[in-house]
């Protein structure tokens, strides 16, 4: 089981890898301003997306949304250099200013620490599984 689930896993990221750098900085761009526009809209809106209603969605939320932030920016950065521990610090420094843009636009949002350890949580997990995912591409598990 665990040989056929590294070989699905091998070939995702040999597809993944195929794509170009530049593509990924667009992707990777389009899921920043999107994960921008989310996290300074007003309260009253976001409650408006009424699948946001379920307790503790937003921390898993918060979780995906920097697990896939992190993944795209080292796919964009990381691939030719080892600059993962800058997009980790990219990825926490972004979601510190959301959360501080959150406190100052006085929206209905609130400043919440643990948005940021599981923003912080989220960016180390997506770079690891980037680094995971390039480990098994160049046969160094």
């Amino acid at each position: 089981m665990n040989l056929r689930f590294n070989k699905v896993i091998a070939g995702i990221g040999k597809l993944l890898f195929r794509v170009d750098s530049y593509a990924y900085f667009y992707i990777a761009l389009i899921w920043t301003v999107t994960t921008l526009y989310l996290s300074l809209v007003s309260a009253k809106t976001l409650s408006s997306m009424h699948f946001w209603n379920l307790p503790g969605l937003d921390k898993i939320a918060h979780t995906v949304f920097y697990i896939v932030f992190s993944f795209l920016w080292c796919m964009t950065i990381s691939r030719k250099k080892n600059r993962m521990l800058m997009v980790i610090i990219f990825a926490i420094s972004f979601g510190v200013a959301m959360e501080t843009g959150q406190y100052w636009m006085r929206s209905g949002r609130a400043f919440e620490v643990l948005d940021i350890i599981v923003n912080t949580a989220g960016a180390i997990i997506g770079s690891g599984i980037f680094r995971w995912m390039q480990s098994i591409q160049t046969g160094h598990n």
